[in-house]
């Protein structure tokens, strides 16, 4: 079920205080409502065996047309299960999701990666993503 492997991705990054849900419920539901249907987004899933055992999540973002890139792609979650991890679904997701991306418009695809989840880091970097800026944050 999606449900499930949207409650896996929270718990994954429910370490994270930037990523783990709001306390007063409603995850992983509305998460998933947010992106299905969505008009510039799309969900792809992996089976195995007839299981859901990954998902990614993308959008197109949009900027003014005085940009010289106005459509650029942006992951916003990919998750495997643990135990289907190193099967190359991942790899596959973000295939797919690409392809997508590109029909879409989309020349480049950004992302973003906890600086304290170095096998994600791994991942993206296997398949080609390189440093390009350095996000800085504040609480207030």
């Amino acid at each position: 079920m999606l449900g499930e492997l949207l409650a896996g991705l929270l718990a994954h990054h429910g370490a994270h205080p930037r990523w783990s849900a709001a306390a007063d419920g409603g995850a992983p539901a509305s998460l998933l409502a947010n992106y299905l249907g969505h008009p510039d987004g799309k969900v792809f899933v992996a089976e195995q065996q007839d299981r859901l055992v990954g998902l990614i999540c993308v959008a197109v973002a949009r900027r003014p047309a005085f940009f010289a890139e106005s459509l650029r792609g942006h992951v916003e979650h990919l998750y495997v299960a643990p135990e289907a991890r190193r099967g190359g679904f991942g790899r596959a997701l973000v295939e797919e999701a690409f392809g997508w991306l590109r029909l879409a418009g989309a020349v480049r695809v950004e992302l973003e990666v906890a600086r304290d989840n170095p096998e994600g880091q791994a991942f993206w970097a296997a398949i080609g993503f390189t440093q390009v800026a350095l996000v800085l944050e504040r609480q207030l």
